[in-house]
């Protein structure tokens, strides 16, 4: 990052006294692959992208853009319109985003509009962020309008999303998750990984829903700018052999922090989600943090954020077993997936509700039944298979491949353990 002496004394924010551009530009991190440390991949991956599809105005195009943005200023909806446009297909540096903010109405809003173009990432829109804001109300204003894409995490961006699609910021959230789904289904592939999406169609998207209608693959449409999606995402990307847990005594000092504080808890929520990317945690760890939080919704908030950042996924039996009610899980298998949380090492009082009719769970019950088969079938108790008008069926014939309408499978497993399988239609 290039940073002069006069940005590292500045006291206020944008003044009327000239910038030095070329002092405001950051350069996407580096990325380091033979670390064990978690690395800014997608980040990475996100700028190069970006910095390749979208134009970039030379100096030629934008001094007559500018000179007539600056002619139309008082016309909100002329104004607004160019901003809009600028912000769905061009990528501006930091000498532009202040040229166009000066010369529009609101700072704020305008900054808003145009957050999404610059193209250094996290940094880039920080330092964009305090030389161009110049009270804390236009800070404030800017935090409110674009909450989502300021605490969108591309190393850990498994979470749930609600995008109004019409805000530029929001409409930018859509189109990296689409771009980052894309990247880590292919990358998934090349390494001989097994499909754990929720259709069968190696997309991190799940329970996506657009106008009503429930969305299978996310990144295979076009989304206009319009309306609201809400969708959950969850990333491919887990902790390599051999991964690097934080350190206990910086843990400590963490959790010290996290108790202590007087911020609300959904400000202590997204501070731990946005460092979920930059670390791995061992199960233990993850459980003393989920104490910390009295009520399920952040109980849930906190797995969904670190429960695939394991290092050692073996364990994750330990922070299953902290959560008392069982219904908080079964909403963070509703989120992540039934095969992402399969209990493949220690399945010991597992419980399975699962639905025949999506892939993920034909799946998670042809392993339960491939586990006990391999320890002993006395293993899987209680089985029920439901039939779609809520009759019970039989299972002494098995399970015939065209009853694709099941719905619900239910099960107990491990050597000393017990599953309980209700399916059902």
């Amino acid at each position: 990052m290039k940073l002069d002496e006069d940005l590292r004394s500045r006291k206020g924010g944008l003044t009327d006294s000239f910038i030095d551009a070329t002092s405001a530009e950051v350069l996407p991190p580096p990325v380091d692959f033979t670390s064990k440390a978690p690395q800014p991949l997608a980040t990475f991956i996100v700028s190069q992208f970006f910095g390749l599809v979208r134009s970039r105005p030379n100096f030629l195009k934008v001094e007559p853009l500018l000179s007539h943005f600056r002619s139309i200023k008082g016309k909100y909806y002329e104004q607004r319109m160019i901003l809009e446009a600028l912000a769905f297909d061009f990528c501006l540096s930091f000498a532009h985003l202040g040229c166009l903010c000066r010369a529009g109405g609101t700072v704020a809003e305008s900054f808003a509009i145009l957050l999404p173009t610059l193209p250094g990432g996290v940094s880039q829109r920080y330092l964009a962020q305090s030389l161009l804001l110049r009270d804390v109300d236009s800070y404030v204003q800017v935090r409110k309008t674009c909450h989502q894409f300021l605490k969108l995490n591309l190393e850990n961006p498994t979470g749930h999303y609600l995008l109004d699609l019409s805000s530029p910021c929001d409409y930018e959230v859509a189109n990296i998750l689409c771009l980052v789904d894309r990247w880590e289904a292919a990358m998934a592939r090349k390494t001989d990984c097994k499909d754990m999406s929720k259709h069968g169609n190696w997309s991190s998207v799940r329970n996506c829903v657009y106008q009503s209608n429930n969305i299978l693959s996310f990144s295979e449409i076009c989304i206009p700018p319009v309306d609201r999606i809400e969708l959950d995402f969850v990333s491919w990307r887990r902790g390599p052999a051999g991964s690097q847990a934080m350190e206990d005594s910086a843990w400590q000092k963490c959790l010290l922090a996290i108790s202590t504080s007087w911020s609300r808890t959904g400000d202590k929520l997204e501070a731990l989600h946005r460092i979920s990317g930059s670390i791995w945690v061992r199960a233990m760890q993850l459980r003393e943090l989920i104490g910390l939080f009295p009520d399920a919704k952040s109980r849930v908030e906190v797995l969904v954020s670190f429960v695939l950042r394991l290092a050692d996924p073996q364990n994750m039996k330990v922070s299953r077993a902290c959560v008392a009610d069982h219904s908080e899980w079964v909403s963070v298998t509703q989120r992540l997936g039934t095969l992402a949380l399969f209990p493949h090492y220690q399945p010991e009082e597992y419980h399975f509700d699962l639905s025949l009719d999506i892939y993920e769970d034909r799946m998670a019950t042809a392993m339960c039944v491939q586990l006990a088969s391999e320890e002993r079938l006395e293993n899987m108790r209680n089985p029920k298979l439901i039939n779609p008008d809520g009759s019970e069926g039989s299972l002494e014939m098995g399970i015939s491949r065209l009853c694709k309408t099941l719905i619900l499978f239910h099960m107990e497993a491990g050597s000393s353990s017990s599953t309980s399988v209700a399916l059902q239609t």
